[in-house]
C-alpha cells in the first residue's frame, strides 16, 4: 500500500510544491454560499501571496523548548476536477515533529531523512510559526497555536495549489494508556468508484461517536455516525508503541477496515489513516472520557481553533482550511470568529455526558456541530458532520486549544 503523503506536499522542504512553481498554481472555482465557505476560501491566493516573507533573521522565538511531537495531516487541492476523486488530489502524512532549543525545527518520517532546520518561532501567548526557506529570497510561513501548558499544537499551510491543517501532541515516554473510553471523531475523504453515485457523501464524511478499550488494546464496545447519518459498530485492536506511537486497525463493521497510525499524549490521540488503495483516507482524533458532565465554569473561555473542511458537492467539491478564535461564553452562547475574515458564526451549546458538548448556530445556517473537552480542559475537538441541502455543501474537523492568558 502506498502512503499518499508521497503525491503530495511534504512539509519538510515542500519538494512538490517548487517542483511545480509557484506560477503553475490555480485559483479556486468555488463560489462558496455557506458562512464557513466565505471565512476559509480567500485561498486564491498564490504561496507567494499567502506564505511568503517569514520572519526577520533578527527575530528569536520567545520560548524555545526540546520536544518531540506526532504531526498528522491532512489536505488536499483546493479544487477536484471531477468525480470521484483522485487519490493524488488529496495527501495525508504521519511525521515527527522536532522542536530543539536553538530555536530550530526539523521533521522525520519512517524511511526518510530528518528534513532540514529552518527556525520557529513560538510566543509566550502560545502564537507559533514554522518558517521554511525555499531560497535566499522566499521564505515560506505557516502560522498556528501551541499548549505552553498542555500538549497539543495546530498549524496550517495553505495555498492555492494546497490547503492543509496540520496538528498533534507532543510524545510521551513509554507506552500510552489507552485502556478507557474515548470519544471519537474524524473526518474521511473518499476515493469512489466511478461507478459510484454522485454524492457528497462519496467525497467526504465527518464522523462522531465513541468507544471503550480494554486492558488488551482491543474495542470491546463502539459505534459511530458519520455523514450519512449511519451508525456504524467498531470493532479492532490498538497496539500501542513507545514514545507515545499506537497502531489502530479499527473495522467499521459491514463496511471495511481502517487502518490509523499516530499519537497518543495523556488525554488526546491524534491518528491518520494515509493508505489511499483501501479507498479513503482521513483523520481519527480521540478524546478521553471524563467520568462526569463537563464543567461549564472551566469551557468557558477563548480557544484557539485550526480547521480542515472537504467541499463535497459533485462538481465543485475541494478541501479548504482556516483559522479562528471560539468565544465559549456565560450563558451558554458562543460566537466563531475566522482569521482575515468578517464573517462570525454564533449559537449556543450544551454540554453532554462525560465531556461531550454540543455548538448550535442560530444565525440562519443551522449547523450543529458535536465535539469533546479533554479532562484538563487544554484541548476540544469538534465536527460539522451534516451534508447541508446548499450549493456548496461540506463537512469539517476543529481542533481547539485553550488561549494562555499572560
Amino acid at each position: 500500500m502506498r502512503p499518499c503523503s508521497a503525491r503530495g506536499l511534504r512539509l519538510d522542504g515542500l519538494a512538490s510544491a517548487r517542483k511545480h512553481g509557484l506560477a503553475s498554481a490555480r485559483k479556486h472555482s468555488l463560489a462558496p454560499s455557506r458562512a464557513l465557505a466565505i471565512c476559509v476560501l480567500p485561498i486564491a491566493l498564490s504561496l507567494v501571496a499567502c506564505q511568503e516573507g517569514g520572519l526577520d533573521k533578527s527575530v528569536a522565538s520567545e520560548v524555545k523548548i526540546a520536544v518531540d511531537h506526532h504531526l498528522a495531516r491532512l489536505g488536499g487541492a483546493p479544487s477536484f476536477g471531477t468525480f470521484p476523486v483522485a487519490p493524488n488530489a488529496s495527501w495525508c502524512d504521519l511525521q515527527t515533529l522536532h522542536f530543539e532549543d536553538d530555536g530550530q525545527y526539523s521533521t522525520s518520517s519512517p524511511g526518510n531523512s530528518t528534513s532540514a532546520k529552518n527556525p520557529y518561532f513560538l510566543g509566550k501567548n502560545g502564537e507559533l510559526t514554522l518558517t521554511d526557506k525555499v531560497n535566499r529570497n522566499v521564505t515560506l510561513r505557516y502560522s498556528g497555536y501551541y499548549d505552553l501548558d498542555g500538549d497539543a499544537y495546530w498549524f496550517l499551510i495553505r495555498s492555492s495549489i494546497s490547503e492543509n491543517l496540520l496538528f498533534g501532541v507532543r510524545q510521551i515516554s513509554g507506552k500510552p494508556t489507552v485502556a478507557d473510553d474515548w470519544h471519537i471523531f474524524g473526518e474521511t475523504l473518499i476515493f469512489a468508484k466511478s461507478t459510484d453515485a454522485q454524492v457528497p457523501e462519496n467525497i467526504g464524511r465527518a464522523f462522531a461517536g465513541e468507544a471503550k478499550i480494554d486492558g488488551s488494546g482491543a474495542i470491546t464496545s463502539g459505534v459511530i455516525k458519520d455523514s450519512r447519518d449511519k451508525s456504524i459498530l467498531l470493532a479492532g485492536l490498538m497496539s500501542g508503541g513507545t514514545l507515545g506511537f499506537t497502531d489502530f486497525a479499527i473495522e467499521f463493521k459491514g463496511e471495511d477496515t481502517r487502518s490509523f497510525s499516530g499519537g497518543i499524549a495523556k488525554h488526546v490521540g491524534v491518528l491518520v489513516d494515509k493508505t489511499w488503495d483501501d479507498g479513503e483516507i482521513g483523520t481519527l482524533v480521540m478524546v478521553r472520557k471524563q467520568t462526569a458532565s463537563a464543567d461549564i465554569t472551566r469551557l468557558i473561555g477563548t480557544w484557539r481553533v485550526g480547521l480542515h473542511a472537504i467541499f463535497n458537492k459533485p462538481g465543485r467539491a475541494g478541501v479548504a482550511s482556516s483559522s479562528g478564535v471560539l468565544l465559549l461564553e456565560t450563558g451558554k452562547t458562543w460566537s466563531l470568529s475566522f482569521t482575515d475574515s468578517k464573517t462570525v458564526l454564533s449559537g449556543t451549546f450544551d454540554v453532554g455526558d462525560n465531556g461531550a458538548f454540543t455548538l448550535v448556530e442560530n444565525g440562519g445556517f443551522n449547523q450543529r456541530f458535536e465535539g469533546a473537552v479533554d479532562p484538563d480542559y487544554r484541548t476540544l475537538t469538534f465536527v460539522d458532520k451534516t451534508v447541508e441541502n446548499s450549493a456548496d455543501p461540506f463537512v469539517a474537523l476543529y481542533f481547539g486549544i485553550m488561549e494562555k492568558k499572560i
